[in-house]
């Protein structure tokens, strides 16, 4: 695979995006390349493409697949492992994450118990907190449900 210079300023681009958000830029660009792809692509490969180490690579790989990002295929006759994006991943991946909004809406329910004092400061933040874990885990639900 040869990314040209479009495609390049793309991955690059991702690659500052996911680190504003607090991942490293090669998780980010790794997720350019494996969106961009048109085949499944090895992990040296990969490597090369980022100029990373292949462990670095590797790392990020166990990382997309715990969160349903990606798939590992093989190719006839060749015995090293490749990956792709799956469509629909980022649904997915928020489906099977949903119920750490709703944990967070328990943990909030335990600290909110926990200070009985209702003008406690920290009783307003647990509240506020569990109140927008709830609104976002209902309706997620429903944008989940509008796109499919």
């Amino acid at each position: 695979m040869q990314l040209d210079e479009n495609t390049l300023a793309f991955v690059e681009r991702m690659g500052r995006f996911y680190e504003h958000w607090g991942m490293t830029q090669t998780f980010g660009r790794m997720f350019g390349i494996l969106m961009v792809a048109d085949e499944p692509i090895s992990l040296d490969d990969l490597s090369t493409l980022l100029h990373v180490s292949k462990a670095a690579v590797s790392n990020n790989v166990r990382l997309y697949r715990e969160l349903g990002f990606i798939r590992r295929v093989k190719k006839p006759g060749d015995r090293r492992d490749y990956y792709e994006m799956i469509v629909g991943a980022m649904e997915t991946a928020t489906e099977r994450k949903m119920g750490l909004f709703y944990e967070m809406v328990h943990i909030a329910d335990e600290g909110i118990q926990a200070i009985d004092d209702k003008t406690h400061p920290g009783h307003i933040k647990l509240v506020e907190m569990r109140a927008f874990y709830e609104f976002v885990a209902q309706n997620m639900i429903e944008l989940l449900k509008d796109l499919k």
